[in-house]
């Protein structure tokens, strides 16, 4: 009976919420035992060996709490680094996501490739198609080619005769065909006076200066380059344009090379400078031009090494010559021979 009111003292005093609280437990527990009167006076040597007890137990819990504490402070010193670190490396993987968010955003967006049409079928032409496609080309390449050819300046009538039929049409008043006009005019200018003559000469003569200087004033309205390139034109449209009845090339008007005295000279050869050498003589007087290249060809055929290589030289500084004229006077160097 007195240990159990012992305990209920015991569980009256001590507060529920200290339960971990082993030293004030122990204290307690030998001066309740001590300050029991009857305790003490039922059994002496209880109450010795309950004091005993105290003084062990009191020096058990003055140990007890030295060791408990510092394992606490390691448990509450680790956790909380611990703690540090997961938010450090939250942070660095809010920070890394972030920056993967901007580099997608920052990197722009590839367009979709289009898609390449099919290639269309040729379509396949009959043989009358494929003549009518020739011919519109063959007109295509006149026209570019007239058009690089320059068209020059119309002339005005510098001769006696062109000015006395160009009076002789206006007089008519276009009243009879053209063919008849001529015929007469032809006739009458025949008889005319030797005044009336010399003033048809006087007024040709000042169409003809007239004419060269509008020329002139044409041809150079033009750089060298583009004179070079009509007249290279021209002797294109010379081979596609048919020939006369007599099959000789088309010439005359807008088909003759353009005069530039700016045009740079092509070199001759070795033959050609003989020739030109040779016929600076009189040893050719009388003789036809036929029977003349004959004899020059053989002639230059006997030349010895020494007489050749001179004609060789001087075509070789006419190449030199040339070539610094072409790049001064178009712009650019010669076209090399293939």
């Amino acid at each position: 009976m007195f240990s159990r009111s012992l305990l209920s003292r015991l569980a009256a005093e001590v507060p529920t919420t200290s339960t971990n609280d082993l030293a004030r437990l122990s204290q307690r527990f030998p001066t309740l035992a001590l300050s029991s009167p009857r305790l003490q006076l039922l059994n002496p040597r209880r109450a010795l060996s309950a004091c005993i007890a105290r003084r062990s137990i009191s020096a058990a819990a003055q140990k007890t709490p030295v060791k408990k504490a510092p394992a606490a402070k390691k448990t509450t010193t680790t956790k909380k680094p611990a703690a540090k670190k997961t938010t450090k490396a939250k942070t660095t993987t809010k920070a890394a996501a972030k920056k993967k968010t901007t580099t997608k955003k920052a990197a722009p967006k590839k367009k979709a490739a289009a898609k390449k049409p099919a290639p269309k079928k040729k379509k396949v032409l009959t043989e009358r198609q494929k003549a009518l496609a020739e011919r519109k080309q063959a007109r295509d390449d006149l026209k570019a080619l007239k058009e690089a050819a320059l068209e020059e300046p119309k002339n005005q009538p510098s001769t006696a005769y062109q000015i006395f039929l160009g009076d002789a049409i206006k007089k008519s008043g276009g009243g009879q065909k053209l063919g008849d006009v001529a015929k007469v005019a032809t006739q009458d200018y025949k008889n005319i006076s030797p005044a009336e003559r010399e003033s048809l000469n006087h007024t040709a003569a000042s169409a003809k200066a007239a004419n060269i200087a509008a020329y002139e004033k044409w041809v150079l309205s033009f750089t060298p380059e583009q004179i070079r390139l009509a007249n290279n034109a021209r002797r294109r449209l010379r081979t596609k344009l048919p020939k006369t009845k007599s099959g000789e090339k088309r010439s005359g008007r807008g088909l003759s090379p353009i005069r530039d005295p700016r045009q740079v000279k092509r070199p001759q050869n070795a033959y050609l400078m003989f020739v030109q050498e040779r016929y600076q003589t009189d040893d050719f007087k009388g003789i036809a031009f036929a029977d003349a290249a004959k004899l020059l060809r053989e002639e230059f055929g006997k030349l010895g090494a020494a007489d050749l290589k001179k004609y060789e030289d001087a075509v070789a500084q006419q190449l030199q010559d040339y070539a610094k004229n072409y790049k001064s006077t178009y712009g650019h160097d010669p076209p090399s021979k293939k």
